[in-house]
């Protein structure tokens, strides 16, 4: 008998919880909110001077054009943050420019220059803040309390504003610097504003070396095996609470890994979705935002439509799009990696996402479309993934497997005994088989654990969970139900991670809503590769960055493209989740019909009563965090 989840959960969150992640490191307040201690008027010219209001804020008082303090102790050059909370009183300029180090020099991060709206840096490559790639237009409410973290490495600058991360830009190889001028007397830390009077509180500085999580710096690599479930309920597994389903092998690794029972996929599709797990990206951001490309309509029937020049000119152009991506096999070969495709793979063959080895070669006459000959893994054989292993260790090289079976997906036709196991517990036989197919998937993932822990790598091994989409099963006719694959829900859309590292992460629950966009980025940093360009998603094994994860995003797409240049034109849905709601927002021109609807997904975990009607600042609110991820358009 299977606990249900908040019990089973539970009882693994206390079990490991003393063998939790090293301790948040500590912040260093920088302002007190009783005097200007430590703090200095810098002496621009006509500035307003500064003082300590009454309920203890640092008052930047407007002057003829810059004012400011400056911090008079000494701080980091590298590898810190910063966190404050600022806000404009009056004027029509920045009310923040936080100056601080960066390597042998400065920079200032500018919010609501150039007029009250712009964010960005100055200056990047002799570019200034609206000039440079991390320039933004915003809007910055008078009299609103903004919350602000800017971290600082060697390698990168990363901003977030009220927790949504907004700057994350690459700066290896490139020249950081003051914009001329004035400003540069605001040098080594300062907070300063432009004809304009702002207020701060809650100023503190932390390093990063405790927060950074083990890297592999000056070691070899870990290994990576990320074992991908194709159209699998959140529901369907013992440790998630399912009456019936048995799932022991991923019960067992549920309780040895980091587990995020709220996890999500950006998209309830499964070829956007797994392109969004070996890119990092959103769908709208890698462009593979559909299963097929456009033009079904053009013939009698879907065999016609796949055996055609346009299906074939249209998937190549979806193969395109990800042979040009910096995908995760792609990175990895920096430091030396070796990288097997098995599985579910739509774009071609194999090399085009990186890999340096695979069984599906995009043989249209072999099943093509989203895998051939790497369909039979988990269903037929597992012994391409153990001899890739083996040759991989043999000489002496990181490996990354891409395990992706066929596996819960139909056709559903599990072993007979499986079948007959789920009988009569089961609503339906096709519900029965549908049954059976998870634990024949559970079993495919304990031989490749069990491979593992045999030839002695399972301690050098990161494993890594997820399901690229939902599914719940018509009871009838054994096809997926409304409320799942390919809808707005998170029968379609939610899925457990797991993130299991012996040795460098603690076995532990977190009910952070993360994502499957968070793994690209997860996984760089295990193996201390820096990506190429930005990515979306966090770091997981981040305490700190976790601690601060509010929201996750994402947007389903129609089945077929519309125009494979022009992702939003096959929008159907944008959804949020955050602080326990959950907004789906209908697209206009591809869901007429549909209404906004919001959900208290934590304690309404099916979106059986929509409460849109009657929160609507909730809803505002939750929109304009949506549109600032991304607004729909192009």
């Amino acid at each position: 008998m299977h606990r249900p989840l908040t019990t089973s959960l539970l009882a693994l969150f206390l079990a490991h919880a003393l063998a939790a992640a090293e301790p948040e490191p500590a912040w260093q307040p920088l302002f007190d909110g009783k005097s200007l201690k430590g703090w200095s008027v810098i002496d621009f010219a006509g500035h307003g001077g500064a003082s300590v209001t009454e309920d203890g804020a640092l008052q930047v008082e407007m002057g003829i054009a810059l004012s400011g303090v400056a911090y008079t102790n000494p701080v980091p050059k590298v590898d810190y943050e910063v966190s404050l909370k600022a806000r404009k009183v009056a004027g029509a300029d920045f009310f923040c420019g936080l100056t601080v180090p960066v390597r042998d020099s400065h920079c200032t991060l500018v919010i609501g220059g150039w007029g009250g709206g712009v964010l960005g840096v100055s200056s990047i490559d002799g570019l200034d803040a609206a000039e440079n790639e991390t320039s933004k237009v915003l809007y910055f409410e008078t009299g609103r309390w903004f919350d602000i973290r800017f971290r600082v490495t060697a390698e990168r600058l990363t901003a977030w504003i009220d927790e949504e991360k907004l700057i994350d830009v690459n700066i290896n190889d490139r020249r950081v610097d003051m914009r001329a001028g004035e400003i540069e007397i605001a040098k080594p830390f300062s907070l300063s504003t432009y004809a304009t009077t702002a207020q701060y509180k809650d100023i503190k500085l932390r390093t990063l070396a405790a927060a950074k999580p083990t890297a592999s710096t000056g070691k070899r690599p870990p290994n990576i095996v990320m074992i991908i479930s194709d159209d699998h309920a959140w529901w369907d597994y013992g440790f998630m609470g399912h009456p019936h389903v048995q799932t022991p092998r991923l019960d067992r690794l549920a309780n040895e890994s980091l587990l995020f029972p709220r996890g999500y996929v950006p998209a309830s599709l499964c070829c956007p979705s797994l392109a969004s797990i070996i890119t990092g990206l959103y769908p709208h951001q890698h462009r593979v935002v559909c299963n097929d490309p456009p033009g079904a309509g053009q013939f009698p029937n879907r065999r016609a439509f796949y055996d055609s020049q346009l299906y074939r000119d249209g998937r190549e152009r979806m193969s395109d799009f990800i042979e040009n991506a910096a995908t995760l096999p792609r990175l990895l070969q920096q430091r030396g990696y070796v990288s097997l495709q098995t599985g579910k793979w739509w774009q071609n063959h194999f090399s085009r996402g990186g890999f340096t080895h695979g069984m599906t070669v995009g043989d249209e006459d072999k099943g093509g479309r989203h895998g051939d000959k790497g369909l039979e893994i988990g269903r037929k054989t597992m012994e391409p993934i153990y001899n890739f292993v083996d040759e991989a260790v043999k000489e002496e090289k990181p490996f990354l497997v891409w395990y992706a079976p066929f596996l819960p997906h139909d056709p559903h036709t599990p072993p007979d005994r499986l079948f007959e196991k789920y009988q009569g517990k089961a609503e339906s036989d096709k519900v029965a088989k549908y049954w059976g197919m998870i634990e024949w998937f559970d079993e495919t993932c304990g031989a490749l654990l069990d491979f593992l822990d045999d030839r002695k790598l399972a301690e050098n091994t990161i494993v890594v969970y997820v399901t690229d989409n939902g599914w719940i099963t018509d009871p009838e006719t054994g096809r997926y139900a409304p409320r799942s694959k390919q809808s707005p829900y998170d029968g379609g859309l939610r899925t457990p991670i797991m993130i299991r590292w012996p040795g460098q992460v603690a076995a532990r629950q977190s009910d952070v809503p993360v994502s499957s966009i968070d793994l690209m980025p997860t996984l760089l940093h295990a193996a201390d590769i820096q990506a190429r360009d930005p990515l979306p998603g966090e770091n997981l094994l981040d305490e700190a960055v976790l601690a601060k994860r509010k929201s996750v995003y994402g947007a389903c797409f129609t089945h077929d493209g519309v125009d494979l240049d022009r992702p939003s034109t096959g929008l159907r849905w944008r959804w949020v989740v955050s602080g326990g709601w959950k907004l789906i927002l209908p697209d206009a021109k591809n869901q007429p019909d549909d209404k906004v609807e919001l959900y208290r997904i934590n304690s309404d975990p099916f979106e059986r009563e929509n409460l849109a009607g009657v929160e609507p600042e909730l809803v505002a609110r939750l929109r304009k965090l949506t549109d600032n991820w991304w607004d729909g358009e192009e």
